[in-house]
């Protein structure tokens, strides 16, 4: 019964978390009581998951102690033929290990590589980032550049205008003084 009672609990917290709603206001009883199969059947489906994975972790040890019990060859038998009993198990030991029958090994070389991948693909996107605030700077700095090119040419077509109009003076003021000179002679 009170396994029970902690199934309707589950789904009804389940039914709640998917907006399904409460349990015991589903109308359909039957309806509810399939709810209840469900959730026993994905319980144990998970339960098996978990032991399955003890397993593996379990089977995942191989050493030669482990060994020895496991063919029941007593320890000191290997001990005492180590150029033999031990070098067999230890190379047995390695060759499985590299055929890493679960893939236990090749899950951590994923992992590893995942982890390098990311730190990577973060410092990628810090490169783009900067490549991109850097474009912007350069445009500013561009921007800047062209209005001051601007500049530079309206002082240089000033100072020509100021330079002719600068020579016009000095004609005038050359035939002014050119005028008011007289000769003794």
């Amino acid at each position: 019964m009170g396994i029970d009672i902690e199934l309707k609990e589950c789904v009804n917290e389940n039914t709640l978390r998917y907006g399904i709603g409460e349990l015991s206001e589903i109308s359909s009883t039957k309806i509810q009581d399939q709810l209840i199969l469900l959730e026993e059947y994905l319980q144990k489906f998970c339960m098996k998951q978990r032991q399955l994975n003890e397993q593996i972790k379990q089977s995942n040890k191989l050493s030669i102690s482990s060994v020895s019990s496991g063919a029941k060859v007593p320890r000191s038998q290997i001990n005492l033929n180590t150029n033999t009993l031990k070098l067999y198990i230890e190379k047995r030991i390695q060759e499985i290990e590299k055929d890493d029958i679960l893939n236990i090994n090749r899950t951590k070389k994923l992992k590893s590589e995942k982890g390098e991948l990311s730190m990577y693909i973060d410092g990628l996107r810090q490169k783009v980032v900067d490549s991109f605030e850097m474009k912007l700077y350069i445009e500013k700095l561009e921007a800047e550049n062209k209005r001051l090119i601007q500049q530079i040419e309206d002082r240089q077509k000033d100072i020509q205008k100021l330079e002719i109009e600068n020579n016009k003076l000095r004609k005038e003021v050359a035939d002014q003084n050119n005028k008011k000179i007289v000769s003794f002679s």
